[in-house]
């Protein structure tokens, strides 16, 4: 799945057969960002949030549009444990199953 940031960006995957595309980083789009690029792209091109997604802000994300999620940094940060990294993905889990704690 190609990343992108803009919608030439986007363009020029979609024109390169692509049917999905990720967000990157998203962070810096904001859910804003995210809803007016889905604007202006074609129906059936999916987009995946990634680069900045946390587990309290997956349902937001979900509400702009997103149609899942990348969460790399929300699951693990330099020197984390196996335990911490453990923890931070069940949480993610949860988020996205719309469980809250």
């Amino acid at each position: 799945m190609p990343g992108a940031f803009t919608a030439t960006e986007c363009f020029t995957a979609i024109s390169a057969s692509a049917s999905a595309i990720k967000l990157f980083p998203c962070i810096v789009a904001g859910t804003t960002g995210l809803k007016a690029l889905k604007e202006g792209l074609p129906l059936s091109v999916e987009v995946y949030a990634v680069g900045g997604v946390s587990a309290t802000k997956l349902e937001d994300w979900r509400a702009a549009g997103a149609a899942g999620f990348g969460g790399g940094v929300a699951l693990y940060k330099r020197g984390a444990t196996v335990e911490k990294v453990a923890e931070a993905t069940r949480r993610f889990i949860a988020a996205y199953d719309g469980e809250t704690s």
